[in-house]
């Protein structure tokens, strides 16, 4: 006695198209991504925030009308943004991360190798390195 009887089998439906896959990034776009997201200095480097001055606009909040659309999930880095054009370059550096996580998704093991020669030369783990302090 089968377990699906030629009745049922009548009612489905053909599965969806499958979105393409990303093609598989390269070497350089793996170790730039994760030394972007995983090192502290490759990340302040990179940051499109990180050494602009923006002017506070009166009044401004990225919290009214649309200006979050798309970006509600990443909305707590948005509180203390206080003009456009700082909300602009926030969006900018949200697309970018995405995109960075999307090619470490893709990369396979040299990503998890990236990744782990990205937080291996963060200067900030050094000390905790040296003095072991990460056994206590």
């Amino acid at each position: 006695m089968p377990l699906i009887s030629d009745r049922q089998l009548t009612g489905l439906q053909t599965l969806p198209e499958r979105p393409p896959l990303r093609p598989d990034p390269s070497v350089g776009e793996v170790v730039r991504a994760a030394f972007r997201l995983e090192n502290s200095v490759g990340s302040w480097l990179t940051n499109e925030t990180s050494f602009q001055n923006y002017t506070t606009e009166e009044g401004f909040d990225p919290f009214e009308g649309d200006h979050l659309k798309g970006y509600e999930a990443f909305a707590d880095g948005a509180i203390e943004i206080n003009s456009s054009s700082e909300l602009a370059a926030w969006k900018q550096q949200v697309d970018k991360e995405i995109n960075d996580r999307q090619v470490l998704a893709a990369g396979g093991v040299s990503s998890f190798v990236a990744m782990a020669s990205a937080g291996l030369t963060d200067p900030l783990y050094w000390p905790f390195m040296a003095w072991g302090a990460g056994t206590i």
